[in-house]
């Protein structure tokens, strides 16, 4: 037999069973699904909460007239405020710049370009050195963009276009670019064939007007077309430069949505009556905003948050519990020898039992009857005491035994005695001296401990008694 020592060391060095472990999580489902779904709610609900003041919020329309200095803001709040408001009165500038524009409202695919390309003569080229022919020529190539570029006959073709183009859009319809060489290109766009060839035809002759002003700022010199043509087709530029202003916009929208998305209610009042006040704009409602409801995202991830806390939960109970939750484990850890095990206690019927009785039979793959299990431990007992030459037995339990489990002891008991071995039932020898004075009689003990009931720290103060009366113990019974 083990000293006091080597069972506390055993002890210590007990190892979790993990299937064990499982099998209670498993067994203890109402708990978990019951944590799951008010857990699920629970979160969901909070969202749902928030989701839904934050909508009510954004539905308020009322606005109060404001200016940027009526608010109780800090300074980054207000400077926060500040720039959203500047990043609307750009948003609305473009806007209004990619509705009007006639440039671009233009038909890539299908646009109307008079190109006339020009090249600059100068007398005498044949005595210049080619470095300096390129430097004087680029001046005069640079005389007529700068012209061109600057508007400097955008009043006299507004008369032709009959007043339908502004300045702005003359700019971007009207446009001169370097070729290579002493050669400049003007190009013209519409949607109008004959509007553009008007536009085109004017075009050339202020540039021939513009002649001799240059004649007399830089030099003689001829200045020659060289080619005109018109074309109906896809226009690359044209529609890249749609594209980039209609990226740029859907950019700007963005990042005023995502300011104005982390502002403070204290901000949005603010925001919405400096725009009313100063911009006439009442705010916008949020086109995308819709009635919260619950989250199906929330919910699934509150049911897993619910689960795997009562699974923790569980476990530290499972691993940190002095309760014995299988009697074979006394085997492995005191060296007891187990006689078998008595399943006595009906479980009481509970909501869904079946669950629960289907979980038994995927758990104990083997069933038998009372009679069955009482049989296996008589037989245990009865050669035992044969081999050992035992003539009387002491039943004893660390639990108060319920009337079933006690009236099956009394059964085996009263075989025992049916077979020439004296037994009999005490109740816990740590409690009761009766129990213990009868136990030094008799010599021989075998210890009934009933799982997820028992626990080892009494089990262990039995055993260390029997070793100091030097009564002989000779295993356990185990009940379920």
């Amino acid at each position: 037999m083990e000293t006091k020592q080597e069972i506390l060391q055993m002890n210590r060095e007990r190892e979790i069973d993990l299937i064990a472990l499982m099998w209670e999580i498993i067994y203890h489902w109402r708990a978990l699904l019951i944590c799951a779904v008010v857990c699920a709610v629970g979160l969901a609900g909070f969202k749902y909460a928030s989701d839904t003041k934050n909508y009510k919020a954004t539905q308020n329309t009322e606005t109060v007239d404001m200016t940027m200095e009526e608010n109780d803001l800090s300074e980054e709040e207000r400077q926060t405020v500040e720039n959203a408001l500047n990043l609307k009165k750009q948003i609305l500038q473009k806007e209004e710049y990619l509705t009007n524009s006639a440039y671009m409202n233009l038909d890539a695919y299908q646009v109307n370009r008079v190109s006339i390309a020009y090249y600059v003569m100068l007398e005498g080229a044949e005595s210049y050195e080619n470095d300096t022919l390129q430097y004087i020529s680029n001046n005069y190539v640079n005389a007529y963009i700068t012209y061109l570029a600057n508007g400097g006959m955008t009043s006299q073709l507004q008369k032709i276009a009959g007043g339908d183009l502004d300045a702005a859009d003359l700019a971007d319809l009207v446009r001169v670019s370097r070729m290579e060489g002493s050669q400049f290109m003007l190009s013209v766009y519409s949607d109008d064939k004959a509007l553009a060839q008007k536009l085109a035809d004017k075009a050339g002759e202020l540039v021939k007007a513009y002649q001799p002003t240059v004649e007399e700022k830089i030099g003689k010199h001829k200045l020659v077309v060289l080619e005109r043509f018109n074309t109906v087709q896809y226009d690359s530029s044209i529609a890249a430069s749609q594209n980039e202003q209609t990226e740029s916009l859907k950019n700007m929208r963005a990042n005023l949505q995502a300011m104005t998305a982390a502002f403070t209610p204290q901000q949005t009042e603010l925001y919405n009556g400096v725009m009313k006040t100063e911009l006439d704009i009442e705010p916008e409602e949020d086109a995308d905003a819709t009635a919260p409801s619950l989250s199906m995202k929330y919910l699934v991830l509150g049911f897993l948050v619910g689960g795997f806390l009562v699974c923790m939960w569980i476990a530290g109970t499972f691993i940190l519990s002095s309760r014995i939750y299988r009697v074979e484990e006394l085997q492995g850890i005191y060296g007891l020898r187990i006689f078998g095990m008595l399943q006595v206690s009906e479980k009481k019927k509970r909501f869904l039992g079946g669950i629960d009785r289907w979980l038994d039979s995927l758990h104990k793959k083997e069933k038998w009857t009372l009679e069955e299990q009482q049989n296996v431990i008589l037989s245990n007992l009865l050669m035992t005491c044969k081999k050992e030459l035992i003539k009387s037995v002491m039943f004893t339990s660390a639990h108060h035994l319920d009337a079933s489990d006690k009236q099956a002891v009394d059964a085996m008991i009263k075989q025992l005695q049916q077979h020439g071995v004296q037994a009999a039932y005490g109740e816990n020898m740590i409690r009761n001296v009766t129990t213990f004075e009868e136990m030094a009689e008799t010599g021989q003990v075998v210890f009934i401990e009933k799982e997820n009931v028992s626990d080892y720290h009494t089990l262990e103060k039995e055993l260390l008694l029997c070793m100091e009366n030097k009564t002989n113990i000779m295993g356990v019974v185990g009940l379920q």
